[in-house]
């Protein structure tokens, strides 16, 4: 059985125990990427997304490999090149989109909050002092 086929039978198995957060944050994203000897290799997006399942999802992976596989196996997790397809299903759609965020109602600074009025203290002695 192909890297790629057993993963695809895997990942309804991975879907129905996992939440669905997790499916998507974590496994989703990855995918196999060779078989040897027992161990399918999946390569991951980060290498924090790499971590993250090998701390959090293993044994999920694991069992689910070896149900579909119908044998002993065991996933090892790679962190993918840039450009791989792996590294790019996490890249944002390259849109940029002007978000309108909150701003002050009465321009950019209120005028008695300036360092014309600032009154040094005790405790914003350091902070005058920079």
């Amino acid at each position: 059985m192909q890297a790629e086929e057993l993963w695809l039978r895997a990942l309804p198995l991975l879907k129905d125990r996992l939440s669905p957060r997790n499916f998507e944050s974590w496994v989703k994203p990855s995918r196999a990427i060779s078989i040897e000897d027992s161990t399918l290799f999946i390569e991951t997006p980060s290498e924090f997304a790499r971590e993250w399942i090998h701390r959090n999802l293993l044994g999920d992976f694991n069992r689910a490999i070896s149900e579909v596989a119908e044998g002993n196996y065991t996933v090892s997790f790679r962190v993918a090149e840039a450009g791989s397809p792996a590294e790019e299903s996490v890249q944002t759609s390259g849109r940029s989109e002007d978000i309108a965020l909150p701003g002050p109602k009465y321009g950019i600074l209120i005028p008695k909050y300036t360092f014309d009025t600032f009154v040094v203290g005790n405790h914003n002695r350091f902070a005058h002092a920079a």
